[in-house]
């Protein structure tokens, strides 16, 4: 939901989540443990300047989703932390537009903007 999400804005490309579930399978790589080395292995082979790794929790009705935008480069920049909790699994989608927006806004990049695209790429662990 979150790729479909930001793939909505032109200014990103955002590289296909089957295409990440293989190359991080492909790896042999623990989406729960990803490392710096990692990420930046991860980065460099799906083309991307930007990753998007998190999770998703559950505790009883709760939902906790907690994000980590990765920006590739030497060295790479401090992961930015976003997050967010519902209630229960119906107020979902809302959040996941919430944290769509989120991410948009720390990369400074707008829905509907006509600057050229820039990458980006979804991890698994936070695509349940």
């Amino acid at each position: 939901m979150l790729a479909q999400g930001l793939a909505e804005s032109p200014g990103l490309r955002v590289v296909d989540s089957l295409r990440v579930f293989r190359t991080v399978e492909d790896l042999k790589l623990d989406p729960a443990a990803l490392t710096q080395a990692d990420l930046g292995r991860l980065g460099d082979l799906l083309d991307v300047d930007r990753l998007v790794v998190g999770t998703v929790r559950q505790a009883g009705e709760r939902i906790r989703v907690e994000l980590q935008l990765v920006t590739m480069g030497l060295p790479m920049d401090p992961p930015r932390t976003l997050d967010g909790e519902v209630g229960d699994a119906s107020a979902l989608f809302g959040l996941t537009e919430t944290l769509a927006r989120d991410v948009r806004d720390a990369m400074a990049v707008a829905p509907a903007t006509t600057a050229g695209p820039r990458s980006l790429s979804a991890d698994p662990a936070a695509m349940a």
